[in-house]
């Protein structure tokens, strides 16, 4: 006899097969343009994923939305760099300059605008192409044709010259980014260029800027021996030097070129020290041939069927979140393939974002980022006595606030990651969570049960909240594995409370107050004041104790309490944003879907017994703040968490306190996913319809009638982690309208 479910489950078998035969053509779906135009950051050029090498074009090197060293809105390329930042609100890197040109010696890119002296060339959009691994564009200037494609640690050019004597190639290690805050003006400490013969040439670049020291070795091998080459330091240029070392070195390497010859250029970096001059040179086609095999190996995690729009968001999306952390050192310096060793080094660690669903989107997909990230995070450690922060190359920048690796540490553990090594995990956790660090004055905390004002502290209400969240990760990590340590338990689970000390009940939100305990006034929840909250306004920040929903709830004069503000929340009046806080960005109401901190509040209602309002603002969320636009971002990607949040929230479900090791139920706006896990078992997302006569063509379907999982219909709108790596179908039944009694109250 057949069960009541076999007829669904023929469904599902169906469609998951669609699903997988979909996707031999996923790559066809990323467009690296999405987020290079608006607020987003994002970068065009090739890299493999999370590569150390991310070789792309420079149009202008200041400015915050060039902070990737990229704008849509440019028309001149200044040159091609090996280095980036995909989605950051600071600048560095772009690293190792190289630009073709032809004619006289340049040494300066010129002017932005007219780009008529200088090796800079204008270009059209309508001549260039972005792909997963591949870039190219004509250089209007002297009609040269530039392609790019990168291994994991070599960036690759070819460039098709015009017939001429006088083909040029700069390379330029004075150029960098980092140059719209004078505070941050990147500067070389040290730079360093020789001819190793005629076909190569080696150097290094040792830069301040974001990151304290940045050091990137490198050697170049040309496809032709150059004809004639000179060097300049400071831009004094010196025909046919083979050696330079100063702070500000170029070089100039001049070929002899016939028409339509392609000149091809092998770019090997490095973090530690100049590469083998003897190794191997793969053609251009091989090297992105491999890149385009290992982007079809990562979207490969996840087979799609959905509207083709949703799909180029979607696969977009997941290119993006494989752009951060970067794998720094390895044994094998052109190993195209990810290892699983503790001992791999990763940079680009934007803690403070990504901890709130990027990291949680490794854990399902790439157990070898998360073991590589707990071992980077456990030896800086050892260096410094306290997790990282925000880790770019080696050094911490101390970006951002609170320590954001805590709860990153702690949910990789209850996720199972880790395990050999919990004593040391519970060494830095501890290091961490008992010592002041640069953003985490613990002892200004348990003095005053909050970081008042006036404390020599600036964001203190948020880092008040911030340090709380991390309390509580670092309490239930330790509860769950040593259990004997009950005096920092007790300090933990105190410090976890400490956002109820800055709630205020009589304006109903979080706020400033002085060492004394008073208000600090004037006060309006609209309105940034960068004293007591980092990127946001009091709105922004006032359901930041995700890990004490009850509490919250509590603050609030309970569950009706609590809804009422969040549906406030999003309704309530924009007010004064100052312009320089420019991170608060797609706003709905006061809600900032373009910043990390409101990311996981629309998740909110599911804990206060309203799941369908969770999936309503989820759905809108999905469909209004992204898009296939240049501008398709609403805010700076941001190494991935921007695009992690629409990968999961796309799926249906969302870590709204990764830590726990569970996922909040949204809304799916896909036919049908399967996820290969990193555990080697699979996930299977199904949507359907509920069909019946009241069916709107026109309206949208965005909220859930029923989700089972394994044909058992679930009570409540949350799935376990443990459950979802053990492999099976979710399958949810849509409806256009809400359904009140879909999940128990």
């Amino acid at each position: 006899m057949l069960s009541k479910y076999s007829g669904r489950f023929l469904i599902l078998i169906f469609t998951g097969l669609q699903c997988i035969s979909a996707q031999k053509n996923s790559l066809k779906y990323i467009d690296p343009m999405i987020g290079t135009g608006g607020h987003g950051h994002t970068f065009p050029g090739a890299t493999v994923p999370f590569g150390l090498v991310q070789l792309s074009p420079d149009t202008d090197d200041k400015g915050w939305d060039w902070c990737s060293g990229y704008h849509y809105q440019d028309t001149s390329i200044m040159g091609f760099s090996h280095t980036h930042l995909s989605g950051t609100g600071i600048s560095d890197l772009a690293d190792i300059l190289i630009m073709p040109y032809i004619g006289k010696i340049h040494l300066q890119p010129g002017d932005k605008d007219g780009a008529n002296e200088g090796f800079r060339s204008a270009f059209s959009h309508d001549d260039e192409t972005a792909e997963p691994g591949y870039y190219a564009v004509r250089l209007k200037k002297h009609q040269i044709y530039a392609e790019l494609t990168a291994s994991h640690h070599t960036g690759v050019h070819r460039y098709t010259y015009p017939a001429t004597d006088s083909a040029r190639v700069i390379v330029d290690l004075v150029h960098g980014l980092d140059r719209h805050r004078s505070w941050l003006t990147e500067r070389v400490l040290e730079s360093s260029l020789r001819v190793i013969d005629s076909v190569t040439v080696a150097g290094s670049r040792i830069s301040s800027g974001w990151a304290n020291v940045q050091p990137v070795y490198f050697i170049i091998r040309f496809s032709k021996p150059f004809r004639e080459n000179g060097m300049s330091l400071h831009d004094v240029y010196r025909q046919g030097a083979n050696m330079m070392r100063g702070r500000h070195v170029k070089g100039v390497f001049t070929f002899s070129m016939e028409e339509g010859e392609k000149l091809e250029i092998a770019v090997q970096i490095s973090d530690r020290s100049i590469p083998e001059s003897a190794f191997v040179m793969n053609s251009f086609d091989q090297v992105k041939n491999n890149a385009r095999e290992l982007w079809l190996n990562e979207m490969g995690k996840i087979n799609l069927e959905a509207d083709d729009t949703i799909k180029q968001i979607f696969y977009t999306a997941l290119y993006h979140s494989a752009m951060a952390p970067n794998r720094l050192g390895a044994e094998n310096m052109e190993d195209l393939q990810q290892t699983s060793d503790y001992d791999d080094e990763y940079g680009t660690l934007s803690q403070w974002d990504t901890y709130r669903a990027a990291f949680a989107l490794n854990t399902l997909l790439r157990p070898e980022i998360v073991k590589g990230m707990i071992g980077t995070m456990l030896r800086a450690t050892r260096k410094n006595g306290y997790l990282p922060v925000w880790k770019l190359w080696h050094d911490d920048v101390h970006c951002m606030i609170g320590v954001p690796s805590v709860p990153v540490i702690a949910e990789a553990a209850v996720k199972g990651y880790g395990h050999d090594r919990l004593p040391e995990i519970k060494d830095a956790i501890a290091m961490t969570m008992c010592h002041d660090n640069p953003v985490a004055p613990w002892s200004v905390l348990d003095r005053y049960g909050y970081i008042p004002v006036h404390s020599g502290e600036m964001f203190t209400v948020s880092k008040t909240l911030e340090m709380a969240y991390a309390s509580a990760c670092a309490r239930d990590f330790m509860v769950n594995y040593f259990p004997e340590q009950e005096e920092i338990i007790g300090i933990l689970s105190k410090r976890a409370g400490y956002y109820k000390n800055i709630f205020d009940p009589e304006t109903g939100f979080f706020r400033g107050k002085d060492g004394a305990g008073k208000w600090v006034f004037p006060f309006d929840p609209a309105v940034t004041a960068e004293e007591s909250f980092v990127e946001a306004t009091p709105w922004q920040y006032l359901f930041h104790a995700h890990h004490d929903v009850d509490g919250m709830m509590a603050l609030h004069g309970g569950r009706e309490g609590f809804i009422r503000k969040l549906d406030s929340l999003f309704l309530a009046g924009q007010g004064k944003i100052d312009n320089h806080i420019l991170d608060i960005t797609g706003l709905i109401g006061q809600y900032a879907h373009g910043n990390e901190p409101c990311h996981h509040v629309a998740y909110l209602y599911n804990t206060a017994g309203q799941p369908w309002k969770t999936q309503e603002k989820i759905y809108d969320i999905l469909t209004t703040m992204y898009s296939t636009r240049t501008d398709g971002l609403c805010g700076n990607e941001d190494c991935g968490q921007m695009s992690a949040w629409f990968v999961f929230s796309s799926l249906g479900f969302y870590p709204l306190h990764p830590a726990s090791g569970k996922y909040q139920l949204g809304v799916p706006i896909i036919t049908c996913a399967e996820i290969q896990l990193g555990n080697g078992k699979k996930l299977r997302i199904v949507t359907q319809k509920k069909e019946g006569p009241e069916v709107n063509q026109k309206a949208p379907w965005r909220y859930v009638g029923e989700v089972r999982w394994n044909g058992k219909k679930l009570e409540v709108p949350e799935i376990a982690h443990q459950q979802i790596m053990d492999g099976g179908t979710l399958e949810f039944v849509l409806s256009q309208s809400p359904v009140y009694t879909a999940f128990k109250r």
